[in-house]
Parts: structure tokens; sequence; C-alpha cells
């Protein structure tokens, strides 16, 4: 059973479109409004479903509806929320996101809300959810106490962890955390973070992998991805595709590599079938909304699930 255990954020967001951008004191009209699904840890769980896992979500969510909508919405995919814990007079993470149609830039504010709340002692009740995981996938979204827990207790029970930094915060992460950490899923801009003083790329990683991590996959965009290992390194191109909206690629490469490895590919093979999820996931507008299913995938790689 290809069992991946997902703790991570889930928010609701709230897009709009206008052409410009207000100024302080300003209001200005919104050519088009939608309400989506999103926050990293909700985004990686819905696409490793998509791709064919078994997914375990934890996350917190408030007591509003914003928090009941979102828990059917993740159990209509088929993922388990037995573990998603209601904060009694909390609101769920939510996120204003204004898009300037003529620019394409955007700009967004974050309600972490719930999120901020999913404490060690909910991990503690969610233990029963680890023990017969293949892999646990985590991301930055969620109080750093509560990622301590869950990557110190998957290394007791020998699960792997892929740990995907973004938000990368200004201070990085503690040694004693990344040791622990056996796939690591950083972009450019998040290693630069991690080691301002490194010129290149390769000697970062160089430098998470002395740490104790097993495997650094750097993903590059349209670039590619490399990957960095103690017996060498790699680097793969992207997988071309006229992309249209790159809002939830990460989470799809990192959800990707998660199914492809508890399946029992080896890393390159792992990386070129992340390297598709995310290609394909940047051709739609969205992010839940824009993630390939393992059928889309297979039409493309010929329908192998070695």
């Amino acid at each position: 059973m290809n069992k991946i255990v997902v703790v991570g954020s889930a928010n609701t967001d709230f897009v709009f479109k206008t052409k410009k951008f207000p100024v302080a004191g300003e209001t200005v009209l919104g050519t088009d409004f939608s309400t989506t699904f999103g926050g990293k840890g909700a985004n990686q769980a819905v696409a490793a479903q998509l791709l064919g896992a078994n997914v375990t979500f934890i996350a917190a969510l408030g007591d509003d509806k914003i928090g009941k909508d979102t828990r059917e919405h993740l159990e209509k995919l088929g993922i388990s929320t037995e573990y998603i814990f209601t904060k009694e007079g909390c609101a769920s993470g939510t996120a204003c996101i204004l898009v300037n149609e003529m620019s394409g830039e955007n700009e967004i504010v974050v309600a972490p809300g719930a999120n901020s709340a999913l404490c060690p002692d909910d991990m503690a009740l969610a233990a029963p959810a680890f023990v017969d995981a293949k892999m646990v996938v985590l991301q930055a979204e969620i109080p750093i106490e509560t990622i301590n827990w869950v990557v110190k207790y998957s290394r007791q029970l020998n699960i792997p962890v892929l740990f995907n930094p973004a938000p990368m915060p200004s201070e990085g992460f503690s040694e004693e955390l990344l040791r622990d950490v056996s796939i690591f899923t950083p972009n450019e801009t998040e290693m630069a973070i991690l080691f301002p003083e490194e010129e290149d790329l390769d000697s970062a990683a160089r430098k998470l992998l002395d740490i104790g991590i097993d495997t650094v996959i750097v993903t590059r965009g349209e670039k590619g991805a490399n990957l960095y290992m103690r017996n060498g390194r790699l680097s793969l191109p992207a997988h071309e595709v006229t992309a249209v909206d790159t809002v939830g690629a990460g989470d799809t490469f990192s959800a990707a590599i998660a199914v492809a490895m508890v399946e029992g590919k080896n890393m390159q093979s792992a990386i070129e079938f992340a390297i598709v999820a995310a290609a394909l996931s940047t051709t739609k507008h969205g992010a839940q909304s824009s993630m390939p299913s393992r059928t889309e995938l297979s039409s493309i790689l010929g329908g192998d699930r070695s």
C-alpha cells in the first residue's frame, strides 16, 4: 500500500484580478474574483492523491465554514482527513491574492489562522497515522516545533521524510532538524537564503549533504532540476510545455517525487516523473485545480507505474 502522510497547511485563497494595484487609501475595481483551495500542505496532499498515492493529511482548520468546506473538498478526493484537527474559536487559514492582469504580478496577504495552531500535541494524537506510512511529506507553513516533532518521530520509525522548505524562514533551519531529512527539495531562491555566502548551487548542496541529508533536489523552473547525492550530481532538463500559471508547480513536484519513490522508482526516474507532473500543472490556471491525474501523466510517460 503506497501510503503517504502529508503534514502541513491548508488555506482558502481569495483571488481578485484587477488592472492596477491600489495605492494606500485607494479603491480600485476588480475584473474578476474566485475562491480556490490552497496551502502548501493541502496542495501536496491533493497532488499525491491524484497521482495515485493513498494520502493521509494531518493539518488544522478553524471551526468555520471555510474549514468545513476544505475538509469536504479533501474527502471528495479520497484523502484521509481523520487527523485534520478543528481548532475551536480559530479561523481557518486564508490568503488574499491580488493579481494584476496587465503585468501578471501578484500581491499576497496570508492569515495563517489555524495553521499556526497545529502543535506537537496534535502530532502525538495523530501518531497512529505514521505507523504504516511509506513516506512523510512536510513544508514550512506550520510551526517549527511541529516540523521538528514530525521529523524526529518519522526517523524513529525509519520512515523517510521529504521536506520542501517553503516558505523559507530568514533564519533557515537547524542542523539537528536537517540531518534527519531524507529528501530536501528547495528551489534556487531558497538555497540562496540558506547559504548566502555560497557562490553556486553545487557548493551549497554539498553543505546539506555534509549535514546528513541523504538527497538534495534543487528545482530550477525552466532549467529543470539538479540532483545531489553522496555518490554524485546530475542535472535533468525541464519538460517543455506552454505555461500559463506556475502556482502549485513546486508542490506538484515534491508530491510527485514522494509518489514515485514509494512506488519503487530510482531517484533519477522519480525526478523525471516529477518534472513532467510539475510541467503539466503549469498548463492550467490555479494550484489544486491544475494538478494532473495519474491518467494524464501516464498519457505522456506511457503508463509505466514501475
